[in-house]
């Protein structure tokens, strides 16, 4: 019986090693995707920004009286997360997810 309590401390010891590989792991993915996603933010005109923005993102909007002009200049920029999570982007003041 103490035996089987060993091994299955053993185990736990081995699982939360691995998981801390894995969120490690995660959050360098995160990064990586941060850093492609500012390259090609740093290459593209704000125009073309809007202009993806506004092909893309606006069609998905439930605040249907949108004005084209409340669209800031730094639309698209990606915000990098410290949860290893997907880097969000900066959008409208009044985007909603339809």
């Amino acid at each position: 019986m103490l035996q089987e309590f060993i091994n299955n401390i053993n185990e736990l010891i081995e699982y939360k090693k691995k998981y801390e590989h894995a969120v490690k792991d995660k959050q360098r993915m995160s990064d990586a995707l941060y850093e492609i996603y500012l390259e090609k933010y740093n290459n593209q005109t704000s125009e073309e920004r809007k202009q993806i923005y506004i092909k893309e993102w606006c069609k998905d909007c439930r605040y249907y009286g949108c004005d084209k002009s409340m669209i800031p200049e730094n639309v698209l920029m990606p915000i990098k997360s410290d949860k290893a999570w997907f880097p969000s982007k900066v959008s409208c003041s009044e985007f909603q997810w339809s």
